[in-house]
């Protein structure tokens, strides 16, 4: 029997579909949802889909429909696409001593959006241990304020926005309102907008500024496009929304 190989590409695109099938079945099960019966199908697909491709995009409100288990499907499922479904399959196997071969190191080049297959492997490992500990930092920072306002609940609901965050999802499990409770918050805008920003940057340019030891002429091309485009569309927009907003939505806050 003729053995099919599957390209990278191939390979991401059918990760991405079985996962969002898989999540949607685990979202539409009456243990995902508040009315314990079975969700609408198109709906759990919908947010299986929205949640994998971290477009923060919903039909219904997350506290209000799902459970704590079908959260923590969504959050599972924002986690796979915020890291890519080849680079977390390949950290599993890294971590459990794997010896990969050149093929699958090429594969992992590619998955992990680095530009040199020397080191692949333990630039991998690197990515999802900065992921883990920026989510926890973020986490942690998030209790200060969440704990004494939810109670016990307060740490998973800091759980949930750090890791929405980081991986610039869109979701969050804090009610139809979201963070707007928190619009002159200092300690909850500062540590989302780290995630955001970290995340959305990604590790492989702060690996790079962090080799060059932050000395910009010696980055690689691609993490100066990403550095400079990041800073003109944070800090371009924000002067013109405060500008274009001074004395319209902007008046009552700080």
């Amino acid at each position: 029997m003729k053995r099919i190989k599957l390209t990278t590409s191939e390979l991401i695109v059918l990760g991405f579909i079985f996962t969002i099938l898989v999540g949607a079945l685990l979202l539409a099960l009456p243990i995902s949802n508040t009315s314990g019966s079975w969700l609408n199908p198109l709906s759990a697909i919908f947010t299986a889909t929205s949640a994998t491709c971290v477009t923060g995009l919903t039909v219904v409100t997350v506290n209000e429909t799902y459970t704590i288990f079908g959260q923590v499907i969504i959050l599972l499922l924002i986690q796979v696409g915020g890291l890519g479904f080849m680079a977390i399959i390949s950290s599993i196997f890294a971590f459990a001593g794997k010896k990969f071969s050149l093929s699958e190191r090429k594969r992992i080049m590619e998955t992990s959006g680095s530009t040199e297959i020397k080191g692949v492997v333990s630039l991998l490992i690197k990515l999802i241990i900065f992921t883990g500990v920026a989510e926890t930092l973020g986490a942690l920072l998030l209790m200060i304020k969440f704990i004494p306002e939810y109670g016990a609940i307060g740490i998973y609901y800091a759980v949930f926005t750090s890791v929405s965050a980081f991986c610039n999802a869109g979701f969050d499990c804090l009610g139809s309102n979201s963070l707007m409770n928190y619009n002159s918050d200092i300690l909850v805008n500062v540590t989302i907008m780290l995630l955001i920003t970290f995340g959305g940057i990604g590790f492989i340019v702060l690996n790079d500024l962090a080799r060059n030891k932050f000395q910009f002429k010696k980055l690689q091309l691609h993490s100066k496009i990403v550095i400079v485009t990041s800073l003109f569309l944070v800090f371009v927009p924000a002067i013109l929304f405060f500008l274009f907003e001074y004395n319209n939505s902007f008046s009552d806050l700080t």
